[in-house]
């Protein structure tokens, strides 16, 4: 895993998509990486950041920034 990529993780909602957020020299050697969820959703929230080239317009949710393993 490299920071920056986008994976798909599984979720009680179903599949949804995520950032990687954690460094790159560190994402190999632990077990689990800190992600960002990726949404559609625009709620006016100011953890949201808006990104471009990720599945279109989609905003990184960092309010739920957790780790994933």
């Amino acid at each position: 895993m490299r920071r920056g990529e986008l994976w798909f993780v599984t979720t009680p909602g179903g599949e949804r998509p995520v950032l990687v957020l954690t460094r790159d020299p560190v994402a190999d050697r632990i077990g689990a990486v800190v992600v960002a969820a990726l949404t559609r959703t625009r709620r006016g929230l100011v953890s949201e950041l808006e990104l471009t080239g990720f599945l279109g317009a989609s905003l990184a949710i960092y309010g739920g920034v957790s780790p994933s393993r």
